[in-house]
């Protein structure tokens, strides 16, 4: 099952005007036909953003409970990704991680919504923290990690979706000197 969409379906999704004509433009070079499905890698390919793609499959997963479930695993590999920033700043803190344990534990139905929701709401006042703002301003390779996210989610909405990344090992804790 890859996310595919054509031009009309997009259209029923109710884009702003401006980025409709620019992303319909882009992909009739790809295909003449109006019919014509097209994947997330077609649509990079055709020099849509990621903020286009991500825009639809937003779109298409409020009804779509299989994109719904793809899009979840796709930002916990972002949150996996990015997690040791966090966790070499803030060693004691465990709720990004702990969210992450939750998000994958609902994903494989061994947790209810809500401790995921739960989870999901401590992530969030971790991330607040003036020490999370640090640690997220600190991705010094932000580019790269922007196309990493971009790759990563074509590859969460191909036909056969990638294996979640794996939590990383806890860091060692940091010894003070005496």
């Amino acid at each position: 099952m890859p996310l595919c969409i054509t031009i009309a379906d997009l259209k029923k999704l109710q884009p702003c005007e401006d980025s409709y004509r620019r992303v319909t433009v882009l992909l009739k070079k790809l295909a003449a036909d109006k019919g014509h499905c097209f994947t997330a890698a077609d649509a990079k390919a055709a020099g849509c953003t990621y903020d286009d793609v991500v825009w639809a499959a937003s779109a298409i997963a409020r009804k779509d409970d299989e994109v719904r479930r793809r899009l979840t695993y796709y930002v916990n590999d972002c949150a996996i990704k990015v997690l040791h920033i966090w966790e070499e700043r803030n060693p004691t803190d465990m709720r990004p991680r702990d969210c992450i344990k939750a998000s994958l534990g609902f994903l494989a139905g061994k947790v209810s919504e809500e401790d995921w929701a739960r989870a999901a709401r401590a992530a969030r006042a971790a991330r607040a923290a003036r020490a999370a703002r640090a640690a997220w301003a600190a991705r010094a390779a932000r580019a790269a990690f922007e196309q990493w996210q971009f790759d990563r989610l074509v590859l969460w909405l191909a036909e056969t979706p990638p294996k979640p990344l794996r939590l990383p090992k806890l860091p060692a804790p940091v010894k003070k000197a005496a």
